[in-house]
C-alpha cells in the first residue's frame, strides 16, 4: 500500500476525486501498490515469518525476527486496508458495474480507466443522501462537508444499525473481492514464494 494512505497524510481533494483513487488501487496487478495487494502481502509476511520461525528452531538459534514489530505493522496495514475495502464496499452497492468483471483483467492499467462520471458521482450522492437522511434521525451528526474520512465515519455508523457491512471478513469473502484477493495472492505469491530455477 502507498506510504501516503498508510501514513494518512493523502493531500486532501474532493470526496469523489478520492473515491476515484480507491477504484484504482482495487487492483490485482503485482509489483503496484493496491488495496487487495496490501492484504495479499500481509497474508504472504505471515507465511514467511512461520517458515523463519521454523528453519530457525530446527537449527537451534533465534530467528532475529522482532515478531512485536512485524505484528505491529501488520496491524497497520490491515486496519488501514479495512478501512479503505468498507468504502469500497460501498461504492460496489451503489455502483456495481464499477468492480465487476473478471478478477484477472482488473491489472493497475485497466483500473486507471474506470471513471467516476458526473451520472455515478450523482449516484452516489443520491446513496449517501438517503443514508444521511435515515443517520439524522438516529441523532448522528452529519458533517458539512462530506470528506473520505467522514464517510467512513458514516459507514461505521451505518454498520452500528446493521444498514452497513461491518466485517472486513464477510466483505473479501463475497463476489467481486474474493477474486481480487485470490488474484492478488496468486500474482504475489508467483512471484515471492514460487522457488526461483537458477540459470542453468
Amino acid at each position: 500500500m502507498e506510504p501516503e494512505l498508510l501514513s494518512d497524510t493523502m493531500v486532501t481533494a474532493p470526496l469523489f476525486t478520492q473515491l476515484t483513487y480507491m477504484l484504482r488501487l482495487a487492483h490485482v496487478s503485482a509489483g503496484e501498490a493496491g488495496i487487495f495487494g496490501s492484504y495479499a502481502a500481509k497474508r504472504l509476511h505471515s507465511v514467511a515469518q512461520g517458515r523463519v520461525e521454523e528453519a530457525s528452531a530446527a537449527r537451534g538459534v533465534t530467528s532475529g525476527v522482532n515478531m512485536e514489530k512485524a505484528a505491529k505493522i501488520d496491524n497497520v496495514i490491515a486496519n488501514k486496508a479495512d478501512s479503505d475495502v468498507r468504502v469500497l464496499w460501498w461504492v460496489h452497492s451503489v455502483l456495481p458495474e464499477k468492480l465487476g468483471g473478471v478478477a484477472q483483467e482488473a491489472s493497475a492499467e485497466a483500473m486507471r480507466a474506470v471513471p467516476l462520471s458526473p451520472s455515478d458521482g450523482d449516484k452516489l450522492t443520491a446513496a449517501l443522501d438517503a443514508q444521511a437522511e435515515f443517520l439524522a434521525k438516529t441523532g448522528f451528526k452529519i458533517p458539512a462537508k462530506m470528506t473520505y474520512s467522514a464517510l467512513r465515519k458514516v459507514l461505521n455508523k451505518l454498520a452500528v444499525h446493521d444498514r452497513a457491512v461491518s466485517r472486513v471478513e464477510q466483505i473479501l469473502s463475497s463476489s467481486p473481492f474474493k477474486e481480487r484477493l485470490a488474484a492478488a495472492m496468486k500474482n504475489i505469491g508467483k512471484t515471492y514464494l514460487e522457488p526461483k530455477v537458477a540459470p542453468p
